[in-house]
């Protein structure tokens, strides 16, 4: 006799399936998790370069000539300069700094509009093609300094490299979270992250040996580049930060958009982040990071009271 499936009184969910067909956490899962977490490490350049790429010529004077120079030491000089980093490269010092943290904070308003655009596309689409779209951009945009003649052309590319920096992310984020348990998707969510800090470690060490801006962009670029390769590693998740509590608590259908939302809200913050330092700077406070501090401090306890609220998911 043929097994029948009446699909209005025998419906199960996509974790009860998960569950009894595939199991919690196993080795297939932790595959995934292990090669899509590699786009951490990726984020993680694209996040951070900044430090090595905007760093001060006036504090490291690796440019300066003694007054005895000759021309061609001169001349040996000045190439140096503009090869320290891109604030030497356009000039961005004295009355011109305020534009380092300005790019700053435009590569944040790329990561807020990032974490919405990549929220609907994941959701539209699935969840590796926009991982294969955020790699992209971030490998454009960084080969893109090469070629930039302004301020402004840098200001742009590092606006694009936000917006794929959170794609990366967020995509990231649900194909582990996707292809696990519930019991393990909590573990799993934290676990995906780790691996950024292993990103911010190899910038260290390529800024160490690339002290160049443009031979580090150019390896931060590669490395995105051979991220590209991952994909025929990659399963997609079950489409027909970033934080684990808004996963759990939205269906998978719209479960992209919800955390996408929530990631963007972490931006605002990093947005206002480099004018608060700027700010206490300019108030001549005990120390130029009193006030960044202090706000920033307060508005985390306040948002750790505010959490009690929200019932356990």
């Amino acid at each position: 006799m043929m097994n029948t499936y009446d699909c209005e009184t025998d419906t199960i969910t996509f974790d009860e399936a998960l569950v009894k067909h595939v199991g919690q956490f196993g080795r297939g899962q932790l595959r995934v998790l292990l090669v899509t977490s590699l786009y951490q490490v990726t984020a993680a350049l694209a996040f951070m370069i900044p430090v090595f790429l905007f760093k001060d010529p006036l504090a490291t004077r690796s440019w300066e000539c003694d007054g005895a120079a000759g021309a061609a030491q001169q001349a040996a000089c000045s190439s140096a300069w503009e090869s320290d980093s891109l604030v030497a490269r356009f000039n961005l010092v004295c009355g011109q700094a305020w534009k380092v943290q300005l790019t700053n904070s435009l590569f944040f308003v790329g990561a807020f509009a990032g974490s919405g655009i990549f929220g609907l596309l994941c959701d539209r689409w699935g969840r590796k093609l926009p991982l294969f779209l955020a790699t992209v951009i971030i490998t454009a945009s960084m080969f893109g300094l090469l070629g930039a003649t302004s301020y402004w052309a840098v200001a742009g590319l590092r606006v694009l490299c936000g917006v794929g920096a959170a794609g990366q992310i967020h995509c990231n984020f649900l194909l582990v979270t996707e292809c696990v348990g519930p019991n393990a998707r909590g573990r799993a969510g934290v676990g995906a992250l780790l691996p950024f800090t292993i990103g911010e470690f190899l910038l260290v060490a390529l800024a160490v040996a690339l002290p160049a801006w443009n031979h580090l962009a150019i390896a931060a670029g590669a490395i995105n580049t051979a991220g590209l390769f991952l994909f025929p590693f990659i399963p997609e998740t079950s489409q027909s930060v970033i934080p684990i509590y808004t996963a759990e608590l939205f269906p998978t259908s719209v479960r992209s958009t919800a955390v996408g939302i929530c990631s963007q809200a972490c931006r605002l913050g990093a947005i206002a982040a480099p004018f608060m330092l700027m700010l206490g700077s300019s108030l001549r406070l005990v120390s130029p990071v009193f006030l960044p501090y202090l706000v920033f401090g307060a508005i985390s306890c306040l948002a750790g009271l505010l959490v009690l609220l929200l019932p356990v998911s």
